[in-house]
């Protein structure tokens, strides 16, 4: 039976001198051991905690009823704004 727990994957990807030394700081602030250790910490919190996608889902769905609701009133407005000149 395969070990599911031993890490042997890598991702990599590039962050900025800045980023990097902001992670650190985040690294000693929550007791991470290094920055690979707070990358993961955070990639499984997104991945296991469902309450980050109901989070996104409900901003999407409130920012969607933003712009519906300003779709509306530019609507009514030139609406307003063509029988004004028509009179």
């Amino acid at each position: 039976m395969p070990d599911h727990s031993r890490k042997s994957r890598t991702i990599s990807f590039r962050i900025s001198e800045t980023e990097y030394e902001l992670l650190r700081v985040q690294c000693r602030n929550i007791g991470a051991r290094s920055v690979s250790d707070l990358t993961r910490i955070a990639i499984q919190r997104i991945t296991e905690d469902h309450t980050f996608e109901v989070s996104v889902g409900n901003s999407l769905q409130a920012l969607n009823g933003r712009v519906s609701e300003l779709e509306r009133r530019v609507n009514s407005l030139g609406s307003h704004h063509t029988v004004t000149h028509e009179k």
